[in-house]
């Protein structure tokens, strides 16, 4: 399945659950655009996804942003050592313990994990959307493991 329909899917479902959630609808809007972002992350894993693309050339911006909100009275070079470490960590990650395509990352552990970062870091109905749409992509790509 495409990387199109994955986020498509992913989309839908989230906003059908968020409505009978009786989510506001200004919430189910984003809320549901996280959940198709949500949908292609299990593919992360492979060298030519969607995901990964912007993953690579979006990572950079996400670290700097995500430093300067942690740090309230940091200094710049503090800021740019947390972004770096962040920076260093994703792409060992995906250099080094890049996992096979369609192993751990398209497995009810790596859902559970997606959920409780998000629900640990946001909220609630962010962290429902975010396990909406990376448990749609499992579905639909009918690869769904424990471990």
């Amino acid at each position: 399945m495409d990387w199109r329909s994955h986020a498509i899917i992913g989309t839908l479902l989230a906003a059908l659950a968020l409505y009978l959630m009786n989510v506001k609808f200004e919430s189910i809007i984003f809320l549901s655009i996280f959940a198709g972002f949500s949908a292609l992350l299990p593919d992360i894993d492979h060298k030519m996804s969607k995901i990964r693309s912007i993953a690579d050339k979006s990572f950079v911006l996400f670290a700097l942003v995500y430093s300067y909100n942690s740090c309230s009275n940091c200094q710049l070079l503090e800021i740019g050592k947390t972004a770096i470490l962040l920076i260093g960590i994703y792409f060992l990650i995906i250099t080094f313990l890049r996992p096979r395509h369609r192993g751990i990352t398209h497995s009810l552990f790596f859902v559970v994990i997606y959920g409780a970062i998000l629900y640990l870091l946001f909220n609630f109905n962010l962290a429902i959307a975010g396990i909406i749409g990376y448990a749609s992509h499992l579905i639909a790509d009918k690869e769904i493991k424990l471990i």
